[in-house]
């Protein structure tokens, strides 16, 4: 939702490009895994950041739709 605002309303970029931008930083964060040992073992911690994290993706994105339209 957050690249989606930030490219395609606030940049008016094309939608085609914020689809190859979100594949690609999903691609990347998957193949990117130093092993899958490490994966399992971290994983419970990264369950616990990546809920912080998309949180705060969250209020940046309603944070900035409230700034810039004035609408909830």
């Amino acid at each position: 939702m957050f690249l989606h605002y930030l490219l395609v309303v606030m940049l008016k970029m094309k939608k085609s490009v914020w689809v190859v931008v979100t594949m690609l930083y999903f691609l990347i964060s998957i193949q990117y895994i130093p092993s899958t040992g490490e994966a399992f073992y971290w994983y419970n911690g990264a369950v616990a950041y990546t809920l912080a994290y998309s949180v705060m993706l969250f209020c940046l994105y309603f944070s900035l739709k409230f700034i810039f339209s004035g609408k909830k």
